[in-house]
């Protein structure tokens, strides 16, 4: 996963998102998995990397723990739009629960990816992304951390 994130600033923020995201796990769902996984990555796991550890220690399934990623992304780009556009909140979340086809044949995709080697596994993603969060780091006043 580190390879696939280019950005060092996204992989910096992957990170502090894990390891937010396991201290948090860790209170949840004691498990043996969690506290290894903490104290193999003491700088912190990737965000994604702990979303299935977590994933793993709650007993959910591959498709349950892609859906719950991909829920939490799609919330977190739904809340960022309410607070930098000022939209209204009733319609973002409506727009936000009409993409949930959308999410669960993502998810459905993910999952049948499992048996690839990650070399081989599709990135949905262009590089601009990547630029951007390079850039935004530059900025006297940031918007977000990630």
């Amino acid at each position: 996963l580190e390879s696939r994130v280019l950005s060092p600033r996204q992989r910096s923020v992957s990170r502090a998102l894990g390891r937010q995201l396991l201290r948090v796990g860790r209170q949840v769902w004691p498990d043996a998995r969690l506290e290894a996984l903490a104290r193999t990555v003491p700088g912190g796991a990737h965000q994604a990397i702990v979303f299935g550890a977590l994933a793993s220690a709650a007993s959910l399934t591959a498709h349950d723990a892609a859906l719950c990623s991909l829920h939490h992304m799609a919330s977190n780009l739904a809340t960022s739009a309410l607070r930098l556009l000022g939209l209204d909140p009733f319609r973002v979340h409506a727009l936000l629960a009409s993409c949930s086809t959308t999410i669960d044949q993502l998810s459905i995709d993910a999952v049948s990816h499992l048996d690839q080697p990650l070399h081989l596994m599709p990135a949905c993603s262009g590089p601009l992304a990547e630029i951007l969060a390079e850039d935004h780091a530059t900025w006297e006043v940031r918007l977000f951390a990630s």
